[in-house]
């Protein structure tokens, strides 16, 4: 599914009203749990800009195949990361017949993937 300009502004404008570094976060985990971080050419995304030097956030833009736009900043200062994941779906857009779908996915993501998630709590609660 592509996003359409209007999507994309409308996008821009919600995350330019919430914090910029939970978004980047979140996509971040997105990135990272759905295609290899070694930037290569054949990968399933594509550089949509780079950083630009007076961003002192250092915000680097990905488009994977599936349309999602992904933000990522670097922050080297701790070996842990934050992350949110911005929709525009929502409990209030379940469908009458099947409510509960946002709730679902929320579990989803906290459960983690193979290489991803909370496996062992006590060894990874320092981090």
């Amino acid at each position: 599914m592509c996003q359409t300009a209007t999507q994309n502004a409308m996008i821009a404008t919600y995350l330019g009203r919430l914090s910029l570094i939970s978004a980047i976060g979140a996509f971040g985990i997105l990135l990272m749990t759905s295609c290899d971080l070694n930037l290569k050419t054949d990968n399933a995304y594509k550089s949509v800009s780079s950083t630009d030097s007076n961003d002192s956030m250092q915000v680097f833009t990905y488009k994977l195949d599936n349309g999602l736009t992904v933000y990522i900043s670097p922050n080297h200062e701790e070996p842990r990361f934050y992350a949110e994941i911005i929709t525009r779906a929502g409990s209030k857009h379940d469908p009458d017949t099947n409510t509960g779908l946002a709730h679902y996915l929320e579990h989803l993501l906290f459960k983690g993937t193979s290489n991803f998630g909370t496996t062992d709590y006590e060894n990874e609660k320092p981090l």
